[in-house]
């Protein structure tokens, strides 16, 4: 474990840094000032994970995964490094759909997180993987239809990494501390 964290701890802040990264590397596709407030709405969301991740009594279950978990955990990350390698390259050298990419890759992320909701038994990832798969699709179909890389960007990007922030988030405010209840006398 990572200074004394737990697995699912550490997890989440992988999750809050990917949200993150998605946010803001497509950012960049809204005009000004709209890009500039959505990194610091981003950058701020962030923070606000991260400080409630590491104040958590728990995160989900709280049950650290047992090997066999964890060897599905990297063989799924490997199926997914490999689909996404291989994906990429088939859309842009053989459909010449580079707007495809992003939205493939959202796709693929979301699956494998649909992927770790049967390994790991947490249903934080059931709406986490179909909400990231959907907007990998919705994105993919723009793709296709020809819209343009800004709105791919958008449903492809920003918001998957939002969705990606706010799970974080709420599995975190779950499991974050509680003041002591006032006795009653």
């Amino acid at each position: 474990m990572m200074l004394g964290m737990s697995g699912a701890k550490v997890g989440s802040l992988i999750g809050a840094v990917g949200g993150l990264v998605f946010l803001l590397s497509n950012a960049g596709a809204r005009p000004a000032p709209w890009s500039l407030l959505l990194r610091v709405l981003g950058g701020v969301a962030f923070l606000v994970v991260v400080a409630l991740v590491l104040r958590a009594r728990r995160i989900g279950k709280g049950v650290e995964p047992s090997r066999q978990q964890l060897r599905a955990y990297g063989l799924t990350v490997l199926a997914e490094v490999a689909a996404i390698v291989l994906g990429s390259r088939v859309l842009v050298g053989i459909f010449d759909l580079p707007t495809a990419t992003l939205p493939w890759v959202t796709t693929v992320l979301g699956a494998h997180f649909l992927v770790f909701a049967r390994v790991f038994d947490e249903p934080v990832f059931v709406w986490l993987g179909a909400a990231v798969t959907a907007c990998g699709i919705a994105g993919l179909v723009m793709a296709l239809a020809g819209s343009g890389q800004p709105g791919i960007d958008v449903v492809a990007g920003i918001m998957p990494g939002a969705i990606l922030l706010v799970a974080v988030g709420q599995s975190a405010w779950v499991g974050r501390p509680r003041p002591a209840e006032a006795e009653v006398v």
